[in-house]
């Protein structure tokens, strides 16, 4: 039987219907999916620092349109129209690269040894 080369990390999947003038409020990490199947909605994703003011941007989606969230935060989906949306959260996906436990303590532990023998090089220890 072979083996996976990478790791699989599930994803979780929201189907979410907003009716004609609805909005939905929510918290999405970055990475965060949202496919819009059918209708039209406006995305106002999590606000941002700029100088001394907050800037919020609005992204229109119309069916079939696919958006990635760049930043976690809190944001809106708001439809005029009504709108059927898929949400797929990828935040299981880890952001650094999966060590194996050999790997993760053999690099801890050259972090450790090297200042230790250049302390000993250095002072005669």
């Amino acid at each position: 039987m072979a083996k996976p080369l990478a790791p699989v990390f599930p994803t979780q999947s929201t189907d979410l219907t907003l009716m004609r003038g609805q909005s939905f409020h929510g918290y999405v990490s970055r990475g965060t999916v949202l496919h819009v199947g059918t209708g039209r909605a406006v995305l106002t994703p999590a606000s941002h620092w700029l100088s001394e003011s907050i800037w919020r941007t609005t992204v229109p989606l119309t069916a079939g349109q696919v958006h990635v969230v760049q930043t976690s935060g809190w944001m809106t989906l708001t439809s005029e129209t009504g709108a059927r949306i898929v949400w797929r959260d990828n935040s299981g996906t880890p952001s650094v690269p999966v060590r194996s436990p050999v790997q993760a303590s053999a690099h801890s532990l050259v972090g450790f040894v090297r200042p230790l023998l250049t302390l000993r090089r250095r002072f005669g220890l």
